[in-house]
């Protein structure tokens, strides 16, 4: 058939053109070099269709299916590709700027090359995605999936990367300059030569879902910080090393997520890494052995109770005398009983309770109030182990 009737079919309407598709799955029509500007295909079936080097510029495009479709070189300024399905197909060097591709399904899709500026991919799966050399510029990536993606060589500068799950993909000398990563999940994520200039970089989770939660404020941390929790061996050069690390233990909920960022934040600012552990309950099994090995290799440990009537989990409690590190329970509101402080929990290591109104006042006093005095303890327990 020829490119100008399969062009007419699909122009006498969207069920015309999909009952066709679905009488002949074996024939792969060819569009290629159409102009379908701004043509509304929403919902129309596009499996195997070649549309390589086709203008489909400002074409609504929401909810089609263009499974193994081949549609490199073509152009797709501003097109609205909003939940589309687009699993193995070819957008090798495809212009997509603009485009809208908000909860679209682009698995196993190859991008090499693609131009993405710009482009709205918000909740997107693109896992097992081929990115080799896309620019991504300034496109949003908020909650997207880039499980097992191949990120080599790819522009994500400006990038917003809130949420996003890089779980398994590979960034191989990956521009992030300026990009925003927050709350991504960064296990098993493969990192070499990456351009982080500017970027900013809050809570990564470098743990498996059905571990204790950890999180880390860099990707270098993150790398870092997995070797050494598979591989204890590093724990005579890490004792060499000075300890600038803060350990904080918090529920991970929405309630301390924009405070725990601030707090991450704010103690990068004074020279510190941030790592970050979850006590949502239940607590994993894992959880006593986790902490007191991240304890090891931290300088001071930050508690922070959001339920004063829960208190400190006891799981944690009870690991506090084996915690040889200055510990500062930090408490929002009243209501926390400070009398259970008792032995064996009191030790020279336990700080005063600092109880603060909401997470702004605590940030504005955090310098003073906190992070000094739990500095001179970690100095004169330091001192005092010395002598």
């Amino acid at each position: 058939m020829a490119n100008a009737t399969h062009l007419a079919q699909i122009q006498q309407g969207v069920a015309t053109w999909n009952s066709w598709r679905e009488e002949h799955p074996e024939i792969w029509p060819d569009l290629s070099g159409a102009d379908l500007r701004q043509m509304d295909l929403s919902g129309v079936n596009l499996m195997r269709v070649n549309l390589r080097r086709a203008n489909l510029m400002a074409c609504n495009l929401s909810g089609a299916y263009l499974s193994e479709a081949i549609c490199s070189e073509a152009s797709l300024l501003a097109a609205n590709l909003s939940e589309a399905y687009l699993l193995e197909a070819n957008l090798s060097r495809v212009n997509l700027t603009g485009a809208d591709l908000r909860g679209a399904y682009l698995g196993r899709t190859n991008l090499r090359g693609a131009y993405l500026v710009g482009v709205n991919l918000e909740g997107a799966d693109l896992r097992g995605a081929y990115l080799v050399g896309a620019n991504l510029s300034e496109a949003n990536l908020t909650q997207a999936s880039l499980t097992q993606a191949d990120l080599q060589n790819t522009n994500l500068s400006d990038a917003t990367l809130v949420g996003v799950n890089f779980m398994g993909a590979r960034l191989l000398k990956t521009n992030l300059q300026g990009a925003t990563l927050c709350e991504c999940w960064v296990y098993g994520m493969s990192a070499w030569e990456l351009k982080l200039t500017a970027a900013q970089q809050t809570h990564l989770l470098i743990t498996p879902y059905n571990e204790t939660a950890i999180a880390v404020n860099t990707l270098e941390m993150a790398q870092f910080l997995c070797l050494w929790l598979n591989s204890q061996t590093l724990n005579t050069v890490i004792e060499t090393i000075a300890s600038r690390i803060v350990l904080i233990a918090c529920p991970f909920n929405d309630q301390s997520r924009h405070f725990l960022a601030a707090l991450e934040q704010q103690l990068g600012q004074q020279g510190y890494a941030a790592i970050a552990v979850d006590l949502t309950p239940p607590l994993s099994v894992n959880f006593a052995t986790t902490v007191l090995n991240l304890a090891t290799i931290s300088r001071l440990m930050l508690i922070d109770v959001l339920s004063p009537e829960q208190g400190v989990p006891p799981e944690l409690k009870a690991l506090l005398p084996q915690i040889k590190i200055p510990i500062q329970v930090l408490v929002t509101g009243t209501g926390f009983n400070t009398d259970e402080w008792d032995e064996p929990t009191r030790s020279p290591w336990l700080l005063p309770v600092q109880m603060y109104r909401d997470p702004d006042y605590l940030l504005s006093i955090f310098q003073e109030r906190v992070l000094a005095p739990a500095e001179s303890r970690a100095q004169e327990l330091g001192q005092r182990r010395a002598d």
